[in-house]
């Protein structure tokens, strides 16, 4: 018997962009911007930093199991008592809490397929029967969700707004899609974007309903910069809270990380700045790509995310080849076949395609290869994620080989993958000897 579960075995990892130092000195930069995290390029408060400052005489000391000085003041704040808040090391460590403490034996879980890659993570690693629902238009599908609910669903787990598309679902999707979840269902509500989206009029603040099966998550990586300190909270029914800390890591958040959020929750100037800088941005990251016309999602977060990126990245190659093979057409054969009657539609059949049959078939098989040999954009954008959404064949060999070290399966997928493009290629060319 093996000591790692299978479940384990299979799990594909969270890969965290790198370092913007270790960029720099892989590629010999001088200035990098990085993107990869959604981070708050502006920073923590300045009252945040202050405060932490005061705590480094105290590393010496255990934190304060219950936070309770943070979680009071996340309970004013959110007028709530101090039994409905707990924190923990981001809203992962919660997440992760919730999965360790409410499933049981035959539980079942439920999500959409594109979703963060955090809670993919967590649910596979827990060994139970997860359904993933397609998204619809990049949004989640809250309808087909309700559908998966079943005898045996214990979680689900919603994102809102999501991360990576940055979408949202709005207060009439929301409320028709609670009322069909039953109370033994445990719905886990991430709200790790809420400040960027709570202008929205339709956005359903998850607090405004004090539901009992739901939990509310929300963090200090995002709007206040403190991502590296890890200090996520949560919101639900006191008797949920009560049974999460018993399971809760105890002594986290650390001492610098709770004095650091309640700098943040004090600063409101702060985070004004913070949300009107990003509000900026993200107007005019939008309007740019409109000019350019590259196509994007819109999103209420603090990140934009670009379609079809491949498409847009190699299209215009493509239309070059079409455009010469038809500039290379003579006019003789269009001018006799319009003197003996044809219309535009058999000039195109009988001269235009037989013409361009070579050109096409060249530029199918260029695009073809490019699509199964597309490594770049995948590790530069995606790293496979969110979950394994986008691993292409091409980036699975490269861990194979270079991550995992089984160089041998990475040989046969590479042999095999060659065969695979061999036949494909065939019928292209036999077309193009067509002499009809």
């Amino acid at each position: 018997m093996s000591l790692v579960p299978e479940h384990i075995k299979n799990l594909s990892p969270y890969v965290a962009g790198k370092r913007i130092e270790e960029v720099k000195k892989q590629f010999n930069l001088k200035s990098v911007i990085k993107l990869a995290s959604n981070e708050n390029p502006f920073g923590p408060s300045p009252l945040a930093i202050e405060r932490v400052k005061n705590t480094l005489n105290f590393t010496n000391r255990y934190p304060d199991s219950s936070g309770y000085d943070l979680r009071s003041l996340l309970a004013e704040k959110h007028m709530v008592n101090i039994d409905n808040v707990i924190i923990g090391n981001g809203s992962e460590g919660i997440m992760s809490a919730a999965i360790r403490t409410f499933l049981n034996k035959g539980d079942e879980l439920i999500s959409a397929e594109d979703s963060f890659i955090g809670f993919r993570v967590l649910a596979n690693a827990s060994g139970k029967k997860i359904h993933w629902v397609k998204m619809k238009d990049y949004r989640y599908d809250l309808h087909s969700i309700s559908k998966k609910i079943n005898k045996n669903t214990k979680i689900i787990y919603l994102a809102n707004p999501d991360n990576p598309t940055g979408t949202y679902f709005r207060k009439n999707e929301f409320e028709k899609f609670i009322s069909n979840v039953p109370e033994r269902v445990l719905v886990i509500l991430d709200e790790a974007y809420y400040e960027y989206a709570n202008n929205y009029e339709d956005f359903p603040d998850s607090m405004s309903y004090r539901l009992d099966n739901v939990i509310t998550l929300r963090t200090f990586s995002k709007c206040y910069g403190l991502a590296g300190f890890r200090v996520g909270y949560g919101f639900a029914h006191h008797t949920l809270i009560e049974n999460l800390l018993k399971v809760k890591l105890p002594f986290e958040p650390s001492i610098p990380a709770q004095e650091a959020a309640i700098g943040s929750l004090e600063d409101s100037k702060y985070l004004k700045k913070i949300l009107d800088s990003n509000q900026l941005g993200m107007d005019y990251l939008s309007s740019e790509f409109v000019k350019i016309k590259v196509p994007f999602i819109k999103s209420c977060a603090n990140f934009i995310t670009i379609i079809f990126v491949d498409i847009w990245h190699q299209v215009s190659f493509m239309i070059i080849l079409l455009l010469a093979g038809l500039s290379a057409i003579p006019k003789e054969p269009y001018e006799a076949a319009k003197s003996d009657g044809a219309n535009i539609y058999e000039c195109f059949i009988h001269i235009t395609l037989p013409y361009m049959r070579p050109v096409i078939v060249v530029t199918i098989l260029i695009r073809l290869i490019f699509a199964i040999k597309t490594y770049d954009l995948i590790y530069i954008m995606t790293k496979g994620g969110p979950g394994d959404a986008t691993d292409l064949i091409s980036y699975y060999i490269y861990r194979s080989a270079f991550i995992s070290l089984n160089l041998g399966e990475a040989a046969a997928m590479s042999t095999i993958l060659l065969f695979i493009i061999v036949i494909l290629t065939l019928p292209l060319f036999k077309y193009m000897d067509r002499s009809d």
